[in-house]
């Protein structure tokens, strides 16, 4: 567990995560966010990474690539192995639409809201989308989708 890298400068936070994780003599998993990006870049970035880790003598169980493209999960995989002699895994995890998808409860937990009756459960649905209801409700109705809140 490191910090969150959203501070003034990433490689100070890389740097102070590598030293607590080497003085606690902890082995590292890092995750590299794969969102987006090019195959090769992520390929270039994972192999950076793992050698300036190898470099401040570092011990890596592991490496994560999340958010992957499921397209491109192959062609991630097929640049990982060129050039690398095995060593440290690298895991490939692809984009899951639903994890980033918030439940109602915190929904409602961010804007301060209130139940006023319901069951409790129906608040750990996750909210697929979102309907504005600017207008009668017999034409809402016509609008509605499965997973709308």
């Amino acid at each position: 567990m490191g910090s969150d890298y959203t501070g003034v400068s990433t490689a100070l936070e890389f740097d102070l995560n590598v030293e607590i994780s080497r003085n606690l003599g902890s082995p590292l998993v890092p995750i590299v966010n794969g969102r987006d990006k090019d195959p090769g870049k992520i390929a270039n970035a994972v192999r950076a990474l793992l050698e300036s880790l190898e470099e401040k003598k570092c011990d890596v169980l592991a490496v994560l690539v999340s958010r992957v493209d499921p397209a491109r999960r192959e062609g991630l995989l097929d640049a990982m192995r060129q050039g690398r002699d095995g060593g440290t895994p690298v895991y490939v995890i692809p984009e899951d639409p639903i994890l980033a998808r918030p439940t109602v409860r915190e929904i409602a937990g961010a804007l301060g809201a209130e139940i006023l009756g319901g069951d409790d459960a129906w608040l750990d649905g996750e909210v697929m989308s979102v309907k504005i209801a600017a207008m009668e409700l017999p034409h809402f109705l016509d609008h509605l989708q499965e997973g709308a809140w």
